[in-house]
């Protein structure tokens, strides 16, 4: 054999006993087994990736023909049929000096199935006699790139495999359809089972259904030129608006404050993000967000609620950063810096009076009116008291003067600086008094 030729064998036990002398010329693996009593092969069906792949045959179950057949062990060779409970059954082997085909089942008790047995044996002898049987596949049917953001490509991959015996030759590759397509090479040879990925680009700008054809010309005798059709969608893409930037925040240890990240869709197709809460060098159990994600129309908001909760605190400074993630093609993922402030008021400076406090506004909820009490330091200074909405656009300025230490208070009128009424909703007033500053939330509610 190593002179050349080729060989064709079957037998029930081929794969083990005394025929492992063989086994380096078959190219079968001394792993084979051998099922005594096995009487449970009801087909033979072509190997995924072979010349056979698609091709069924019946088998005589039930009778001697399928009585202790060997389940082959494979090697060097290939699997070429399989029974139906996936055990290889035939294989064939390429030496370069000469070709093999070896079968544990028995072709004469093989029957007709969704293919012929002429046709099976024509496959062996296309091998063994070194045909030029080449042949081009693909893992895809058809290629579907889904929806495109109009304005950015989307590319999708095609997975050509040569399932023939011989080298596939690839002579040309065109694509029709103005918004398809491809820059690779042209020119491809395969060996047999060999694979190449073409990437296959859909980059439309105007909003719609595109459809297209890829042809593969080759020497594959049965399908000279191969065809995959491909079709997408085009939409214009979601925009992400992120308000506020950044947020800092200063409280008092034992405070808890809310703020809130509104996340908006200005664009024509429906957003998704999610929300993370990075931590720094240290644990933010201070902070929690009331959800993570979410999925947005065209025009729609979204309020992220983050809860500071300063107690068992250290007067100090505390960093984290929350990362938005999300599938505007035009940004990157937004990180938004969390600063907290924590200051700490001794039980003396309680004594003496020296603190700055604000108070919950009373009543709250409220209409149409609402009280905010506020102490001072005991050192005369600038104080500001002001009115903000969700957004964290300034409402209202309530006070901007000099006081003297001590308690005040204020009411609200739930109207702007243009005596404009606001809309029901979430509030938040703010104290700034030398370098202290504390926020609070209060609600109207009509």
């Amino acid at each position: 054999m190593d002179a050349g030729g080729s060989l064709y064998i079957e037998g029930a036990n081929v794969g083990t006993g005394s025929n492992d002398l063989l086994y380096p010329y078959l190219g079968l693996s001394n792993h084979s087994s051998s099922i005594e009593g096995y009487t449970l092969i009801e087909s033979v069906n072509g190997a995924q990736g072979t010349p056979m792949e698609g091709l069924s045959l019946n088998y005589m179950y039930g009778s001697n023909a399928d009585y202790g057949i060997d389940e082959l062990d494979v090697i060097d060779g290939v699997p070429f049929l399989m029974s139906q409970d996936e055990a290889v059954r035939t294989i064939y082997f390429d030496s370069d000096a000469y070709r093999a085909v070896t079968s544990s089942t028995f072709f004469g008790s093989m029957v007709d199935g969704n293919t012929t047995k002429a046709d099976v044996m024509g496959i062996y002898l296309d091998f063994l006699n070194g045909n030029p049987v080449p042949n081009i596949s693909a893992l895809q049917t058809e290629l579907d790139f889904g929806l495109q953001f109009a304005g950015y490509p989307e590319s999708e991959w095609i997975n050509l495999i040569n399932t023939g015996i011989e080298i596939l030759e690839i002579t040309e590759i065109t694509i029709e359809g103005e918004v398809y397509s491809y820059e690779g090479p042209s020119i491809i040879e395969l060996e047999p089972m060999e694979m190449v990925n073409l990437e296959i680009i859909q980059y439309a700008s105007i909003t719609g259904l595109y459809e297209g054809v890829l042809t593969i010309a080759s020497n594959d005798p049965d399908t000279p030129d191969f065809e995959i059709p491909l079709s997408g969608a085009c939409v214009q893409p979601p925009i992400i608006c992120v308000e506020p930037e950044n947020i800092e925040v200063s409280l008092t240890a034992g405070e808890t404050f809310d703020e809130i990240i509104t996340i908006g869709n200005t664009g024509g197709y429906d957003l998704g993000f999610s929300a993370v809460l990075e931590e720094g060098s240290r644990d933010v159990n201070w902070l929690e967000m009331d959800h993570h994600f979410n999925l947005l129309a065209p025009g729609v908001e979204d309020d992220i609620i983050l809860t500071f909760n300063t107690e068992f605190l250290d007067e100090d400074q505390y960093n984290a950063e929350i990362v938005i993630y999300h599938d505007d093609p035009g940004q990157d993922e937004i990180i938004i810096p969390v600063t907290l402030y924590i200051s700490y008021v001794s039980a003396e400076n309680n004594l003496i009076g020296s603190q700055v406090t604000l108070s919950q506004n009373y009543p709250n909820p409220f209409n149409p009116s609402t009280t905010i009490s506020f102490t001072t330091d005991e050192v005369s200074s600038s104080t500001i008291l002001s009115v903000y909405n969700v957004k964290g656009e300034l409402v209202k300025t309530l006070i901007n003067d000099v006081l003297t230490a001590g308690t005040h208070s204020v009411i609200w009128n739930g109207k702007d600086d243009t005596e404009k009424y606001q809309s029901s909703g979430m509030y938040f007033y703010r104290l700034q008094n030398a370098d202290k500053s504390i926020i609070r939330k209060m609600i109207l509610m009509k």
